[in-house]
């Protein structure tokens, strides 16, 4: 994750910016799930064994005919000598063997086996809406990445020829009652589906392939799966069912730049869309911007030919630039991570730089804001490229953190951004003002200042109990929690949150403005939960009085500690 964050601040600064800002639309195929749905060549080797097993050594059952017509069709000299010597003997290659071979995986499925449907394969030998469709396959991490993006509003759209339904998953198992797009992806597939979701403001998921959830649901949809060379090659042409999205995914070509993970656009019809697009409004190469980045181990030969049909002569005559700045060599999962992390940092930064004493060249704007980048840095490392961590931090502390801070009596209810929009709109959107988001941006850049300080070291609390929490330990080792809010009806949820447990009893209740800073008063109820100590004291600061004292970094610590030991 480190060259990732390393490479957004600098040769792909321009990609990050686009997804800051909502100006990119992702690629995704099969690699982003690898760890979660079987690849190609287990699916080549699931359509061997299942025609091996049913054919047996029945030399003119269908099976074994058209088992014999792949080894003899698709494969090279020495595998068709083996099975040729006891087809009823010969062992199935494994996943592993079958890889040099993936781009044969369309030709394979389209085998006809007998009278049966063109897609007999794909239903029976790969049994694709339990193989990929099944309610008890779990998002992996690069999902919830893609579906974090979405609920931050970076990403409006996406395209996939994956048939999963794992982006889906995760968005929904990240949404809440108060999510801003009522918890779910807009999945557009048929012509009623872009009728339907023409005004919804969810994210659209383009499924350009399929899906096998809405398969095993109806057979009306049976259709919409692409697999085998037909359906790649009559993809998107007139009376295709599959126009529509064809014509849609065009205009997303026209209009956004390309990010691409895991997929090899090793289909023809991934080109063909490319192409098109490219003939319709062409983007113009520009090593700075690329408008078109792959991030992959190694750039293959779809690629290529993608940015070969793109840029067309630009391509032929600057070869190795346009591959260059096209390719950012890693997989998906550290690439996405980072781009989270820093758009969460970036948005911190524009909110907080909207309030009068951080504007352009105050000393604490440049230290909170070095302290933000400085942080970033810290977790790329330790996060590396496992980004599990991260993905609970943001929705087990941060989340339930901004959620207690607008007064929600249940922070646990769903993922929240600190901002739901571009970062261009969070520097002067009228209503992030009205909601004093501002405001938590500035208090959670200066406790993360305070914390790299070495004053105090701030931890916000994940688990369910205390979800959102800031747990202050001061060098003498004395603990203080404190919850930030926004007002004093976030202030009253605060107090009377039954998770306050800490044997002292003290509890520190934080806002940027407003608050009596030297004010104590007694809890309402006598308690804070089952171990406070009746009579328990809710200590309020205001953080801006901290902040407009200090003229340098020495004063900012020692205020903040005499305001936190009070």
């Amino acid at each position: 994750m480190v060259i990732a964050l390393e490479a957004l601040k600098g040769s792909q600064a321009a990609l990050l910016d686009d997804v800051a800002n909502a100006n990119r639309v992702f690629w995704l195929g099969s690699g982003i799930s690898w760890n979660q749905v079987p690849g190609l060549a287990e699916l080549i080797r699931r359509v061997l064994m299942y025609l091996k097993t049913e054919g047996g050594s029945r030399p003119g059952d269908i099976h074994a005919i058209a088992l014999h017509a792949i080894i003899h069709g698709r494969f090279p000299e020495n595998i068709q000598t083996a099975f040729d010597a006891d087809p009823s003997a010969w062992v199935v290659p494994s996943a592993g063997e079958l890889e040099p071979y993936v781009e044969k995986y369309a030709k394979i499925l389209a085998q006809t086996v007998g009278n049966e449907r063109t897609d007999y394969l794909l239903w029976n030998a790969v049994e694709v809406c339990r193989t990929y469709g099944a309610p008890s396959i779990e998002p992996g991490e690069n999902h919830l990445l893609i579906a974090l993006l979405m609920h931050e509003g970076n990403l409006p759209h996406a395209v996939t020829t994956n048939w999963d339904g794992l982006i889906e998953a995760a968005y929904s198992s990240l949404a809440g009652s108060s999510s801003p797009t009522l918890g779910h992806v807009s999945v557009l597939m048929t012509q009623e589906d872009f009728r339907a979701n023409a005004n919804s403001r969810a994210p659209r998921l383009y499924k350009i392939h399929g899906c096998a959830i809405r398969a095993s649901e109806s057979l009306e949809y049976r259709d919409y799966l692409v697999a085998q060379t037909l359906d790649i090659a009559t993809w998107g042409q007139d009376g295709d069912p599959h126009r529509r999205v064809f014509q849609m995914v065009t205009e997303l070509m026209t209009d956004f730049r390309t990010l691409v993970f895991g997929l090899s656009f090793q289909d023809e019809n991934l080109v063909r869309v490319h192409s098109h697009a490219s003939k319709e409004l062409p983007w113009a190469w520009d090593e700075r911007a690329p408008a078109y980045v792959i991030s992959d181990k190694a750039l293959q030969d779809g690629h290529k030919t993608i940015l070969q049909s793109s840029y067309g002569i630009e391509y032929s005559s600057n070869r190795t630039a346009v591959e260059s700045a096209s390719h950012i060599p890693m997989y998906s999962e550290p690439m996405l991570a980072a781009l989270l992390l820093r758009t969460i940092g970036l948005k911190i930064q524009a909110l907080a730089g909207r309030l009068d004493g951080l504007k352009e060249g105050t000393w604490l704007r440049g230290a909170l804001f070095a302290a933000i980048e400085h942080r970033e840095s810290d977790l790329a490392r330790r996060i590396g490229d496992q980004s599990t961590t991260f993905i609970s931090f943001q929705s087990r502390a941060l989340s339930p953190l901004i959620r207690r801070y607008h007064g929600d009596a249940d922070p646990a209810d769903g993922y929240t951004p600190i901002y739901y929009g571009p970062v261009s709109d969070a520097l002067n959107d009228p209503h992030a003002s009205q909601n004093r988001t501002p405001e938590i941006a500035a208090m959670l850049a200066l406790l993360n200042y305070l914390d790299l300080s070495g004053a105090w070291k701030v931890r916000i609390e994940s688990t369910p109990a205390r979800a959102g929490m800031v747990l202050l330990r001061g060098t003498d080792t004395s603990t203080i929690q404190m919850a930030l809010v926004k007002d004093d009806a976030a202030a009253i949820v605060a107090r009377k949150a039954s998770e306050w447990r800490h044997p002292t009893g003290r509890m520190i209740i934080a806002r940027l403005t407003g608050s009596s800073p030297n004010s104590a008063q007694r809890s309402p109820t006598g308690r804070m939960g089952s171990a406070r100590r009746p009579g328990a004291l809710t200590h309020e600061i205001s953080l801006a009085d901290i902040w407009l004292r200090a003229t340098n970094a020495e004063e900012l610590r020692t205020v903040f500690s005499q305001k936190v030991t009070i």
